[in-house]
């Protein structure tokens, strides 16, 4: 975000538009909201962000599968920066399963008039907490019981972007997956499948 500091009282910055903000009012915080992904994707996309509810028309649990303060945009009188974007599943799935995600899922991030902001399979957009599990050393590979860790500590799991999106009060925003030239069903059983937002949260002194 291109701030600069207040001309009259120190611990104040000044936004593009001429707003005030304290530097108490700003906070890094993780925003996330989830979808079940089916055995079987087919052609549908999967919205994240937006809904209350899961694309089976189940209710979301807040703090469980999702923690949006408000669905589809930026809270009045706050402004989000966000400094990287990636998802992650529940941990124990097969890493058969995990490598078809990662491989095969496709990703769009918008913003405002339907401005891509980030797209490209998830395999580009792991996130720092990765994914955790265990693997049954005394079977065959071929059995595996779990997936492993998709990338933590490793510098990709965990980059600031380049250049950060930046989102003023009630901008919208939302995140499609999508799985092209999926034909059939790519895992073993459907999926909770998270889409995560590391995010610097800043407000205006009222």
């Amino acid at each position: 975000m291109n701030m600069t500091p207040g001309r009259d009282n120190w611990g104040q910055f000044m936004m593009p538009d001429g707003s005030i903000i304290k530097v108490g009012d700003e906070s890094e915080q993780i925003a996330y909201d989830s979808d079940i992904i089916p055995a079987t994707p087919g052609t549908a996309e999967y919205i994240f962000f937006r809904n209350p509810t899961f694309s089976t028309g189940a209710v979301k649990t807040f703090g469980l599968d999702h923690n949006m303060p408000e669905w589809g945009r930026v809270p009045k009188d706050w402004y989000y920066s966000i400094l990287t974007l990636g998802f992650h599943a529940q941990a124990g799935i097969g890493s058969w399963d995990l490598q078809a995600l990662v491989n095969r899922a496709y990703m769009v991030f918008r913003t405002g008039s339907q401005k891509i902001e980030a797209d490209g399979l998830l395999m580009f957009y792991p996130f720092g907490v990765g994914l955790g599990g265990a693997v049954s050393t005394s079977a065959p590979l071929a059995v595996e019981a779990s997936g492993l860790n998709i990338g933590t500590p490793a510098t990709a799991s965990v980059a600031i972007r380049a250049y950060r999106i930046n989102l003023p009060e009630q901008t919208s925003f939302e995140c499609r997956l999508s799985f092209p030239a999926a034909v059939g069903a790519i895992f073993s059983a459907a999926l909770q499948v998270y889409a995560d937002l590391r995010v610097i949260r800043s407000r205006p002194v009222s």
